[in-house]
């Protein structure tokens, strides 16, 4: 039987998740033990009992979701400042109505027509620019990182555990497709 450990009877799969990548991102095991109120030899047995597939696994999770947050919050900035180019051209297009309904022989209001006809056509090159933003935002994923391929590629290892030809055969194809960073050998 296992031995057990604080951690993992009082703590669920994902704080115990959070916890291994804020170890493998420098925390320290003293610290982890004042915030749990434990020993850090406690949290260092702890640590032991983590597999590596496991770790990596996590890690590649938190990576995946870390970046994929970062595209998320780009592309929302982007987005939130569209909504600022419409506000304007919807305000410049309202002014330029008055504008000319009010112009008559007015000179003053025939040189505020053209300054809003320019400040108009840089706005709609703005949005253009927007546009074309706005249709090519790509969310990428590296698959040698994503943690469904770190998980498929440790499933294929423990078969390929079987049949010694095949396996030698299969690393070398993952060689040189350059995915076996955190493969097992």
């Amino acid at each position: 039987m296992a031995p057990r450990h604080k951690i993992t009877d009082e703590l669920n799969a994902s704080k115990q998740d959070e916890l291994i990548v804020e170890i493998i991102n420098g925390r320290s095991f003293a610290d982890v033990g004042r915030q749990l109120a434990i020993s850090d030899s406690a949290v260092r047995r702890w640590w032991k009992t983590i597999p590596d597939d496991r770790r990596i696994l996590v890690t590649a999770r938190a990576k995946q979701a870390a970046e994929l947050a970062e595209k998320r919050e780009a592309a929302d900035m982007i987005v939130s400042d569209g909504d600022d180019i419409d506000n304007d051209l919807r305000w410049l297009v309202k002014r330029l109505r008055r504008s000319i309904e009010a112009v008559g022989a007015d000179d003053d209001k025939l040189l505020e027509l053209a300054q809003m006809r320019e400040m108009r056509m840089q706005l709609m090159d703005i949005g253009k620019v927007r546009g074309m933003f706005n249709n090519k935002i790509d969310v990428s994923i590296n698959l040698a990182s994503s943690p469904q391929f770190i998980l498929l590629r440790q499933i294929i290892l423990t078969v390929l555990d079987r049949h010694p030809e095949a396996k030698a055969d299969f690393l070398a194809e993952m060689g040189q497709m350059q995915v076996l960073e955190h493969a097992r050998q």
